[in-house]
Protein backbone atom coordinates (compact mmCIF):
# COMPACT_ATOMS: atom_id res chain seq x y z
CA UNK A 1 0.00 0.00 0.00
CA UNK A 2 1.85 3.25 -1.07
CA UNK A 3 1.09 6.29 1.96
CA UNK A 4 -0.20 9.61 0.81
CA UNK A 5 1.31 12.83 1.80
CA UNK A 6 -0.74 15.59 2.89
CA UNK A 7 0.26 19.41 3.52
CA UNK A 8 -2.13 21.51 5.46
CA UNK A 9 -5.07 22.54 3.89
CA UNK A 10 -5.34 19.31 1.37
CA UNK A 11 -8.48 17.63 0.50
CA UNK A 12 -8.44 14.47 2.01
CA UNK A 13 -12.51 13.04 1.85
CA UNK A 14 -15.70 14.46 1.10
CA UNK A 15 -17.58 15.02 4.08
CA UNK A 16 -20.46 12.71 3.04
CA UNK A 17 -17.82 9.86 2.83
CA UNK A 18 -15.51 10.64 6.06
CA UNK A 19 -15.76 12.40 9.35
CA UNK A 20 -12.62 14.04 10.68
CA UNK A 21 -10.83 12.39 13.21
CA UNK A 22 -7.28 13.19 14.38
CA UNK A 23 -5.51 16.56 12.61
CA UNK A 24 -7.96 17.19 10.11
CA UNK A 25 -10.97 19.68 9.72
CA UNK A 26 -14.16 20.32 7.98
CA UNK A 27 -14.38 22.74 5.70
CA UNK A 28 -18.11 22.55 5.14
CA UNK A 29 -18.04 20.55 2.15
CA UNK A 30 -14.09 18.83 2.25
CA UNK A 31 -12.32 16.90 4.99
CA UNK A 32 -8.94 18.95 4.82
CA UNK A 33 -5.71 18.29 6.80
CA UNK A 34 -4.34 20.30 9.50
CA UNK A 35 -1.30 19.12 9.27
CA UNK A 36 1.59 17.85 8.12
CA UNK A 37 1.36 13.59 7.73
CA UNK A 38 0.09 10.77 6.03
CA UNK A 39 -3.52 9.89 4.86
CA UNK A 40 -5.25 7.27 7.19
CA UNK A 41 -8.97 6.62 5.68
CA UNK A 42 -9.98 3.93 7.87
CA UNK A 43 -13.32 2.16 6.08
CA UNK A 44 -14.26 0.51 8.39
CA UNK A 45 -15.50 3.49 10.91
CA UNK A 46 -15.28 5.90 7.84
CA UNK A 47 -13.31 8.52 9.97
CA UNK A 48 -10.34 10.28 7.97
CA UNK A 49 -6.94 11.10 10.09
CA UNK A 50 -3.90 12.03 9.19
CA UNK A 51 -0.83 10.41 10.80
CA UNK A 52 2.43 11.75 11.82
CA UNK A 53 5.73 10.32 10.95
CA UNK A 54 7.84 8.66 13.76
CA UNK A 55 10.71 11.09 14.49
CA UNK A 56 14.06 9.52 15.57
CA UNK A 57 15.76 12.53 17.26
Amino acid sequence: MSEIGALPGDKIASIEEYETGHNTFDDGNMVRAATVGIHDLNKETRVANIKHPKMIS
